[in-house]
């Protein structure tokens, strides 16, 4: 029998920790597949858990490597960063390993030139 997993962070390490280190993994476009042996009702409870869990982690990752790209104008090489805003982008990549609830981040205050340069961006 082989089970489909779309890819998420956490279910091969979750497989070997409930002892299936000999299990064969099939990467595909769209996730893996898991053949043999069979998971118990209890096993499929545990990897659904771990794949909820990693949801709200996903956001926020996504919601900080967007504000680092719209920062990544900064660190360009014919410009100097500030402490503000070497401050800001090394509080953004800290992000998940600083906050312990994904649904109650507390993000990074974005430093001056990056509220400057935005707001001559947007259309008034």
């Amino acid at each position: 029998m082989a089970t489909f997993l779309t890819p998420e962070e956490g279910v091969a390490d979750a497989l070997q920790s409930m002892g299936y280190d000999s299990w064969i993994i099939e990467g595909t476009n769209d996730g893996f597949v898991i053949h043999e042996p069979e998971l118990t009702a209890e096993e499929m409870e545990t990897l659904e858990r771990i794949r909820h869990r990693d949801v709200p982690w996903r956001r926020v990752r996504t919601r900080r490597d967007n504000l680092l790209t719209q920062s990544d104008w900064l660190a360009a090489s014919d410009r100097s960063m500030s402490t503000e805003e070497r401050a800001y982008r090394q509080a953004l990549r800290d992000i998940t390993n600083s906050q312990s609830d994904p649904e109650n981040i507390t993000w990074p205050t974005k430093p001056a030139s990056l509220i400057r340069s935005s707001s001559r961006h947007d259309p008034a």
